[in-house]
């Protein structure tokens, strides 16, 4: 028999040897709790309806998703989901669905323009055409075109000719791609069918960090915005025209304005040395070191200087982008004393 205790409520259920006895006995003692926290503290939970509700944070990348976690551990946040707007259609389509997976969309395109273009592409030519192709497929499933559509309607005979062609690899593509992964159209269909379960699911819905959203997502959004309270936190950037008939309340503030000092650099090296220690001396007046990033146009030369470092056992422990994750120790770097 598995053990229950590290298994979802759900995965304990069906996967385990328990009597019939038990899992009643289970349940009821579940209610029993739950129901007992509601009769020990009136005051703050008068029926149901008064839990507090979980909020959704809708983030741009996986980037913002790290931000926002260590933001939401940092601040002890609870009830708080992350999702990108895919992801959040998907789970509100419900099942096993996700988004579409990049690397899956490249071999899926890879396999149908081998079986279509054997015989009329040479074998050097058919990488850069099948990145050509996955981003075309892409662009056109987040603008939300039909291709078939597209196709009947083209006036132009030359036009025609390219969406079919068009349509056709998308057939292909489609047939070979998981059971579970659907395109962002089809995914908004299916959420749109379950947009009952949006307070249930997500609760509030913040979209944070973005200054466009693609045509495909926007009806999802009006329709989010119906059922739950759908905040767009726009901060300085620009809002864009359309979001003012989705009823999506936003959220606007002024641009900060960061105080600038210069300093005269004789090569790469001295300015990772000065930007090093302008870092330092910030944790050593007590700034934390999340609060801390430093940005440059060429990372190249950062990269070697952060890999040079790294085989050295410095008091500072940095990172490149490119590498692993950044992490500064601020116990490595006080001050004595």
């Amino acid at each position: 028999m598995r053990s229950v205790q590290n298994l979802p409520l759900a995965a304990g259920w069906a996967e385990t040897s328990l009597t019939s006895d038990i899992k009643v006995m289970f349940l009821i003692a579940l209610i029993v709790r739950r129901l007992g926290a509601i009769n020990e503290s009136p005051q703050h939970f008068h029926s149901i309806s008064e839990f507090p509700l979980i909020t959704t944070i809708v983030v741009p990348n996986r980037n913002a998703w790290l931000h926002c976690r260590a933001q939401a551990a940092f601040g002890g946040k609870r009830g708080l989901k992350l999702l990108t707007i895919d992801q959040l259609a998907a789970r509100l389509a419900g099942g096993f669905l996700q988004p579409l997976i990049s690397d899956h969309l490249a071999i899926a395109v890879a396999e149908a323009i081998s079986l279509l273009l054997a015989n009329s592409m040479q074998s050097r030519r058919c990488l850069a055409f099948q990145r050509a192709a996955a981003r075309s497929l892409s662009k056109a499933w987040s603008a939300g075109l039909s291709l078939a559509h597209e196709t009947t309607s083209a006036k132009d005979q030359s036009a025609r000719t390219r969406l079919e062609a068009m349509t056709c690899l998308e057939t292909e593509v489609l047939a070979r791609l998981p059971k579970g992964e659907l395109r962002p159209n089809d995914l908004v269909e299916l959420a749109l069918s379950r947009i009952g379960f949006t307070k249930t699911l997500f609760g509030k819905i913040e979209i944070q960090g973005r200054t466009e959203m693609s045509p495909v997502w926007r009806p999802l959004l009006a329709a989010l915005a119906t059922e739950t309270d759908v905040t767009w936190v726009a901060e300085a950037r620009l809002v864009p025209p359309w979001l003012s008939s989705t009823g999506v309340l936003t959220v606007t503030g002024a641009a900060e304005q960061p105080s600038l000092r210069s300093i005269s650099c004789a090569s790469p090296r001295h300015e990772i040395l000065e930007a090093v220690r302008w870092a330092r001396s910030l944790l050593a007046r007590g700034v934390g070191a999340q609060e801390i990033a430093i940005t440059t146009a060429s990372p190249g030369t950062w990269t070697i200087m952060c890999l040079r470092w790294r085989r050295q056992p410095t008091s500072l422990s940095t990172s490149s982008m490119a590498g692993p994750r950044s992490i500064i120790r601020w116990s490595a770097c006080r001050r004595p004393g």
